[in-house]
């Protein structure tokens, strides 16, 4: 059974269970190795992986030559039939198939990632300068997420500091579109699950988790179950009266 697939410049059948050492060769002679001719599956394996590598090594001056990429768009047939579990291949097959460019896609890609630095070293830049004056008022939190990359979440927290009443914080975020929302959910999801795994020791088996909305009194629950009590502070902040590990 053979399969049709779209080239550059025509439309071509491919029988899959009709070797190609032809087609090996060329891949071979463009990625300078020696094809192990002892199957071809393995020398199928072979190519792929070498485009695998070059893809990775962005070398797109080879990579975008039109007659590699329909040499490309040939080898997946092959490849997809001896390793279909294959996640490479299921993945870059894609790639090919669809006839996406690789090229564009990686410096979209490279491009956003760029941006993304940007963004984060501007914003180091002026958290470090608002500290100077104010340094109680930007904890170390702040620079966690922008070390992560939650722009979104660090943007929205640095919005509500701004505004003075809980009311305006309140009619705010309902302002805010979905997607933002969205955004700020996750990364904060994200955030309370990476600052908990880091604190929580590896050889603890039983945990138990307090959970409620601001001034529930899980605080005050942990401090009852210490046999401890808590005070408030002339700032109105909650406060153990027996705190040693920093819990509360």
């Amino acid at each position: 059974m053979t399969v049709s697939i779209q080239l550059s410049r025509s439309q071509q059948e491919i029988d899959p269970n009709k070797e190609d050492w032809e087609l090996m060769k060329r891949f071979a002679n463009l990625f300078h190795y020696t094809v192990d001719e002892s199957s071809f599956s393995r020398a199928c394996k072979q190519a792929f992986e070498s485009a695998l590598e070059a893809r990775k090594q962005k070398k797109w001056t080879i990579l975008s030559r039109e007659e590699v990429k329909d040499d490309l768009a040939k080898l997946a047939v092959y490849f997809k039939s001896y390793y279909a579990v294959s996640q490479n291949a299921t993945r870059t097959s894609e790639f090919i198939n669809q006839r996406i460019d690789i090229h564009s896609l990686e410096a979209h890609s490279d491009h956003k990632e760029k941006k993304l630095k940007e963004a984060i070293e501007s914003r180091k830049t002026t958290l470090a300068e608002k500290k100077v004056s104010h340094p109680e008022k930007y904890p170390v939190y702040l620079e966690n997420l922008l070390e992560k990359g939650y722009l979104h979440l660090y943007d929205h927290l640095l919005n509500m500091k701004a505004l003075p009443t809980r009311i305006e914080r309140e009619k705010k975020i309902e302002t805010l579109p979905f997607s933002e929302i969205s955004h700020i959910i996750l990364e904060t999801q994200k955030s309370v699950i990476n600052q908990v795994a880091s604190i929580v020791p590896r050889d603890i088996q039983n945990i138990l988790f307090l959970l409620g909305n601001t001034g529930a009194g899980k605080s005050t629950t942990l401090c009852f179950l210490r046999g401890d009590k808590m005070v408030v502070d002339v700032n109105g902040k909650y406060s153990s009266t027996n705190e040693q590990d920093n819990l509360i």
